[in-house]
């Protein structure tokens, strides 16, 4: 064989050669290329439904925040309403008839030395120096109204040197509150 001839041999090999391996290749890439179109398909779909399912989460979020919002708004403002009505009835009570009377029962049972100072509210009229001469008889006691006034709704503080007895309307307001509360919702809604 000539030369020549051993020379188109191998460059017709080699052209068979290259030729079979780019049809390999092209089939290799066609594969690689199905396979990863797949792959993003399952991808894109996988994360669709991933934030498909946070977005449900989110708007369920969302809508508990809407409801919880509403339900403190109305619970806040049946607060506002039960504590309005709490005051009006404090300063009815206050302009009662009743009122002297019952404070200077909760008075005797807090003297303990019978020369107790009674702080009295700036605002009361009806407990004042003739009031307290009538609890200082019945208990023989030398109690004294102060010259400080009280920042409170009602009620008097009843004080000595080491002790001070709150029975504010405030006060008691405050530990009736649940009962008083219960009862005030339950006519109120």
């Amino acid at each position: 064989m000539a030369l020549e001839d051993i020379k188109n041999k191998i460059m017709k090999d080699a052209n068979a050669q290259k030729d079979k391996m780019i049809d390999e290749a092209k089939s290799r890439k066609s594969q690689i290329l199905g396979d990863y179109k797949k792959k993003v398909d399952d991808y894109r779909k996988t994360m669709m439904e991933r934030a498909d399912n946070e977005g449900e989460t989110i708007k369920r979020g969302i809508v508990i925040d809407a409801r919880q919002s509403v339900k403190n708004s109305v619970l806040h403002k049946k607060r506002g309403m039960i504590n309005e009505v709490s005051l009006e009835a404090v300063k009815k009570f206050c302009e009662s008839s009743d009122y002297p009377a019952f404070m200077a029962k909760l008075v005797k049972k807090s003297v303990v030395t019978k020369e107790e100072e009674i702080i009295v509210s700036k605002n009361d009229k009806k407990l004042d120096s003739k009031w307290l001469d009538g609890i200082n008889k019945e208990l023989k006691s030398k109690l004294t109204v102060s010259k400080e006034k009280g920042d409170f709704l009602g009620g008097v503080i009843v004080k000595n040197d080491r002790v001070f007895v709150n029975i504010t309307m405030e006060t008691l307001l405050s530990v009736m509150a649940e009962d008083v509360e219960k009862e005030i919702a339950n006519i109120l809604f």
